[in-house]
């Protein structure tokens, strides 16, 4: 099971759990059409998969020599199978009930970065706290981010350019995939539920 609180993403990963994929070719006219659509897989694809940096809808990707839809294409293809038979849905992480038996990955905006046009900025200190919560009941959880708060150890990492010019050494960032405690151990023992603090609004 999966889920994304952005409509379109849910939308188009449900739609490749059903065996849809995207096209490989997407003109400039087609992008700025998609736009203003109605939420629906193609414009998930369009939106982010076709657009500057990956960022929804900040302009048209061009490089001389690349085929950035084509790009994407191939990489969501190269990801359907994990995908069949799933159930995508839009929710919010929050909404999600997890315990011992559960292993959760998440991906969240990462901190301090730009956000979707339209969505308010993302809590990723309550975020935080939730992934802790979660953790502790027992839970394996794996978040992947740039960095993560004390306790939280990082079991895989990887640089990677976050501009589109391949001649621009000073934009690479490290990836990693994070876990609470000690990896060796694999799971974090459970322990009583924390009492929860007070985050201040999303802004």
């Amino acid at each position: 099971m999966a889920g994304d609180s952005a409509l379109d993403l849910a939308l188009m990963w449900q739609a490749v759990a059903d065996g849809w994929l995207p096209p490989d070719t997407v003109t400039e006219d087609e992008y700025r059409a998609m736009r203003h659509a109605d939420p629906s897989p193609l414009r998930a694809f369009v939106g982010f998969g076709c657009s500057f940096g990956g960022r929804w809808f900040q302009g048209y990707a061009r490089s001389s020599g690349r085929n950035y839809p084509a790009e994407c294409h191939r990489r969501i293809r190269h990801m359907a199978p994990a995908f069949r038979g799933r159930s995508v849905h839009c929710r919010d992480y929050r909404y999600w009930r997890v315990d011992a038996n559960t292993v959760v990955y998440c991906d969240p905006p990462y901190a301090d970065t730009t956000p979707y046009a339209g969505s308010p900025r993302f809590n990723s200190d309550e975020f935080w706290w939730v992934a802790e919560r979660w953790a502790r009941s027992g839970a394996l959880v794996l978040v992947s981010e740039y960095t993560a708060p004390t306790g939280w150890r990082s079991v895989w990492s990887k640089a990677r350019r976050v501009t589109m010019r391949v001649d621009d050494n000073s934009s690479i960032a490290t990836e990693h995939l994070w876990m609470l405690g000690d990896p060796d151990d694999r799971l974090v023992r459970a322990e009583p539920a924390m009492s929860r603090p007070s985050f201040p609004a999303s802004v």
